[in-house]
């Protein structure tokens, strides 16, 4: 379980949609660091405007009427100016957070600056912690988590992660891993062929048999299910079918096929999750 929290701030109801969310992550006592973020504006080298002033004013009131959403949580509240994605990262590091939150609306319109495209992308990719999403009522409760697997060591880190919130919980852990039927075409010899088939998107076998079964052995409420298709589909269409209360998932940082293979595939079901997400970053950035 999390116990500092930066959690990004917009002033809109479906930013501060993620607050109560966070009840399913908050170890006993946890910290929440209500951040809010000023855009930068053209001022002259003397004093700043009064405008600005204003916005300042404006948004430590904003912050100030933000409550606990649960007893015993402990808020701090920080107003920085600056580009939302960069002061965000840092801000994580200064709280020295092991969590980041944020909320946004759904593909019908978009906050004002916590959206998929302008800061959850570069926040995902930069972050060296968790960053969870919501754009939904969270449950009130972990009953079933679904873990979606591609095939590596990096993406099994996953799992160790998730295994103090999943003994917290009681939850059961439901593991997927998705084999794409199409690859991207590659240029060959002055025309196009299919890009050969990196080891971590073999065909279906025992490797997640072998998982599940492992960790059954080992205690775990687990269930498992390989799917064939587009993996952000597939990842969705299971967390619909089997009703499950949070997606968690690494992403890779890396770059390159492996890049367009695995690192899309977070940013993907980031875009279009119905339901809380939380992302792992596992693997080492370069």
């Amino acid at each position: 379980m999390f116990r500092r929290i930066l959690v990004a701030l917009d002033g809109t109801p479906a930013a501060e949609r993620v607050l109560p969310a966070l009840r399913l992550l908050a170890g006993r006592g946890a910290t929440l660091h209500l951040l809010h973020v000023l855009r930068p504006l053209p001022m002259p080298s003397s004093n700043p405007p009064r405008r600005v002033v204003e916005l300042l004013d404006r948004a430590e009131a904003y912050l100030a009427g933000i409550r606990a959403p649960w007893p015993g949580a402990r808020v701090r509240r920080l107003v920085r100016p600056g580009d939302p994605e960069r002061v965000i990262l840092e801000a994580a590091e200064e709280t020295r957070a092991d969590l980041i939150a944020m909320g946004h609306r759904d593909r019908k319109g978009l906050t004002r600056f916590l959206h998929a495209s302008s800061v959850s992308k570069p926040v995902l990719r930069g972050s060296s912690v968790p960053v969870f999403l919501t754009r939904t009522k969270a449950a009130r409760r972990l009953r079933i988590v679904l873990v979606p697997l591609d095939g590596t060591k990096d993406s099994l880190r996953v799992l160790k992660k998730v295994r103090p919130l999943l003994s917290e919980t009681r939850s059961e852990l439901v593991l997927m891993r998705v084999v794409p039927e199409i690859l991207p075409a590659v240029h060959a010899g002055g025309g196009l062929a299919m890009a050969p088939m990196p080891p971590l998107y073999a065909e279906p076998g025992p490797w997640l048999d072998r998982v599940g079964r492992r960790l059954r052995g080992r205690g775990w409420r687990v269930t498992w299910e390989d799917a064939r298709g587009d993996a952000v589909t597939e990842i969705l269409r299971q967390a619909r079918r089997r009703r499950a209360d949070l997606i968690a998932m690494g992403t890779h940082g890396r770059r390159g096929l492996a890049r367009l293979l695995q690192g899309s595939v977070a940013e993907g079901v980031a875009r279009r999750a119905d339901r809380p997400l939380l992302i792992f970053p596992v693997g080492a950035k370069k």
